[in-house]
């Protein structure tokens, strides 16, 4: 990223959240708030979920500690919870455990309320993290706490519940052990974003990071010799480990902000890093389930973004979020923002977006709007979006419905970016039922005030620099190019593709061209990013085994080392 301005700790993004509720399908955590096994003894310690904080109990006045038994209803399936419960006499007093599916999450917690459990538990039926559950038509009728854990730790979890033998803590642990430090993703200093291209970063003070965190004593009694560390890695290289010096002390329910030194390299490569935080003092800790933070960030080829993607370039996103209110807002806009001092030279490409419509709700015919905008407003005294100028604008009409699918749509033309300009990449929905993917597995909140751009700001009726708060980040991208492409080049006739049709393995003479990796991306017809590789160039050729791709027409975007870029078509014709 470009340079940054490392300014007082202020919160001046955090006071402009948007202030009208949210319609959320997606989660959040809080470092107080945990869902811990103490029985049996072998498995003790912190379970990964989301919970309700805007419908249920109150999470940081609930303190549960029972035994966790499944909830069957009269139905042939397995422990949906949908249905009155058949074993009410089991659950009454207990944390009831279901699975999601078939109907919404407030009727499986008003059937385990109405059987007298303390609390449930949903099983996601999905693999991966579990998503925060939305409050549906019941949700005002629920006064018990309400978990989702993954599919994977329900399976292990399986066997023991059924035996009688699992018990769990949930709600505010605090004050519950003796020795607790706690920091979590919220508290902690990252990347000011997670994909920043190479190319933004030219020379030493474009890349940094000014590490810190909160740390927190949750216990119920003073920690000596508090301190803080972080390491960065690439791979298995170590680039960066420090502690802090001075250890100091933290009373019970205090809390104190440690700074580490800046993290400001002289180069960075491509590649994929973390960072890994720990707090720790002088007696041991009773719960060190919340005294590690890791953190990722992801130096690429030509692809910005707030949200995360994987080492091989896909992005991710885990669930879908627009404004609520009464009525609902129809139209939004939500952005990414993006500044460096090294932008001159380079294109904005396009964007890639992904969307998911409410239940029952086909997204075709559903228009999404994407947008590059310059943004010329001084904030250095607060966030003001008065002097925009449109500088791009695609509309991009959803012909089948591609639920939570990531779609990349370029500008016509591409836009030439400008070093130090401030730029606002954003995708606006027109419609209630459809929403935009967030990835909620990343929180910001912890860069307030280090950083000088607003990371995703929104706008409803009005703007709002925090967006619907830090922790919820829109899975959206920025792509960028070069500014001369291959094809500008003397020689760009020479490409060419054999065999074109193809049943898999692909050749592409590349003689004259330059040499090293080359980033392949493979788009389908609806422009979709289907297949994504790093390839090497042998002998002035690139081969590229498409083997998985199934028949139609797909374009190839090839990116290479030095920034340059084609794109070709290829009919995959088995």
């Amino acid at each position: 990223m470009s340079k940054i301005t490392i300014i007082a700790k202020t919160k001046r993004i955090m006071k402009k959240y948007l202030l009208i509720s949210m319609i959320l399908l997606g989660g959040l955590m809080n470092a107080q708030v945990s869902l811990i096994i103490e029985q049996p003894s072998n498995l003790a310690g912190p379970l990964n979920f989301t919970y309700t904080d805007d419908w249920g109990a109150n999470w940081l006045t609930t303190t549960i500690t029972s035994e966790v038994v499944f909830g069957f209803d009269a139905s042939i399936q397995d422990s949906l919870g949908c249905l009155l419960y058949v074993n009410s006499a089991e659950v009454n007093g207990k944390i009831a455990i279901v699975y999601r599916g078939d109907c919404e999450f407030s009727s499986k917690a008003l059937r385990a309320q109405d059987a007298g459990a303390l609390a449930l538990i949903v099983i996601n039926n999905e693999p991966g993290n579990p998503i925060a559950m939305g409050a549906g038509a019941a949700g005002g009728q629920i006064t018990i706490p309400v978990a989702m854990i993954s599919l994977e730790d329900g399976a292990a979890l399986k066997d023991i519940i059924q035996a009688g033998n699992l018990v769990v803590f949930l709600g505010n642990k605090t004050g519950l052990f003796a020795n607790d430090l706690s920091i979590s993703k919220a508290d902690v200093v990252t990347a000011n974003s997670f994909a920043t291209p190479s190319t933004l970063i030219q020379s030493q003070g474009e890349f940094q990071i000014p590490l810190g965190s909160w740390v927190f004593n949750r216990g119920n009694t003073i920690q000596d010799n508090v301190r803080l560390s972080a390491e960065i890695k690439k791979g298995a290289d170590i680039l960066y480990t420090n502690i802090s010096s001075n250890g100091t002390s933290i009373g019970p329910g205090d809390s104190l902000y440690i700074t580490l030194p800046l993290f400001n390299p002289n180069t960075i490569e491509q590649g994929f890093y973390t960072i890994t935080y720990n707090a720790q003092a002088e007696t041991v800790d009773n719960f060190a389930g919340d005294n590690l933070v890791v953190r990722n960030f992801n130096i690429t080829s030509n692809t910005y973004s707030k949200s995360r993607i994987d080492e091989n370039g896909n992005p991710q996103g885990t669930s879908g979020l627009r404004p609520g209110g009464t009525p609902p807002l129809a139209e939004f806009t939500w952005c990414i923002s993006l500044q460096s001092s090294s932008a001159t030279g380079l294109k904005a490409r396009g964007m890639t977006f992904s969307t998911v419509s409410a239940t029952n709700t086909s997204l075709i015919g559903k228009t999404i709007r994407l947008q590059l905008i310059k943004w010329d407003d001084d904030i250095s005294t607060d966030f003001t979006f008065n002097e925009l100028v449109d500088l791009a604008e695609v509309f991009y009409d959803y012909s089948e419905d591609l639920q939570s699918e990531f779609i990349t749509v370029d500008f016509n033309p591409e836009v030439a970016l400008e070093n130090d300009q401030k730029y606002l990449a954003c995708a606006s929905v027109f419609d209630v039922d459809v929403f935009i993917r967030v990835d909620n597995e990343l929180d910001y909140r912890g860069n307030d005030g280090f950083y000088t751009l607003p990371p995703f700001p929104l706008r409803s009726s009005t703007w709002f620099a925090g967006g619907f708060g830090l922790e919820n980040v829109p899975a959206l991208i920025l792509n960028l190019s070069g500014s001369t492409s291959i094809a500008d080049l003397n020689n760009a006739k020479s490409i060419s593709v054999y065999p074109n049709p193809s049943q898999g393995l692909i050749n592409i003479p590349l003689k004259g061209f330059t040499t090293g990796n080359v980033a392949v991306e493979v788009y389908n017809i609806q422009g979709q990013m289907v297949m994504r590789e790093q390839a090497q160039m042998l002998n002035q050729t690139l081969q590229f085994d498409a083997g998985n791709l199934s028949n139609g027409l797909y374009q190839f975007a090839l990116t290479f080392s030095d920034g340059s870029r084609s794109s070709i078509p290829v009919l995959i014709a088995k």
